[in-house]
C-alpha cells in the first residue's frame, strides 16, 4: 500500500502562516501548486526566481530545485499541493 493519493500522484493541503516563511529545500518530486488563499505577499521563490502566488494561480515548480515559500501578508495562505511522489517511487 502507498501513502500517496493515486498510484502517481501524492496532494495534500498546505497553509502557510501569516508572516510566516518555509525554510528553503528540495526533493526528487516535480511539484503542481493550486492557490486557495493567496496575494501580492505570497510568493515562492525557486533557484532565485521569484513567482507570486495570487488566488486562482496554479505553479509548476521542477524537481530538485531549491525552493521556499514566504507569506509577508496578514493572513493565512493556503494552497493544494500536487506531487509526482508515487511515479518517482515507481521509478526507482
Amino acid at each position: 500500500m502507498s501513502d500517496s493519493t493515486s498510484h502517481t500522484l501524492n496532494m495534500a493541503v498546505q497553509l502557510v502562516k501569516a508572516g510566516e516563511a518555509v525554510y528553503s529545500h528540495r526533493h526528487t518530486n516535480a511539484a503542481m501548486r493550486f492557490v486557495i488563499d493567496g496575494g501580492a505577499g505570497v510568493y515562492t521563490i525557486t533557484d532565485g526566481e521569484k513567482c507570486v502566488m495570487e488566488t486562482g494561480d496554479l505553479v509548476i515548480q521542477p524537481s530538485w530545485g531549491y525552493h521556499n515559500h514566504i507569506n509577508e501578508t496578514e493572513r493565512n495562505a493556503i494552497w493544494i499541493d500536487c506531487l509526482d511522489s508515487g511515479l518517482m517511487r515507481m521509478l526507482r
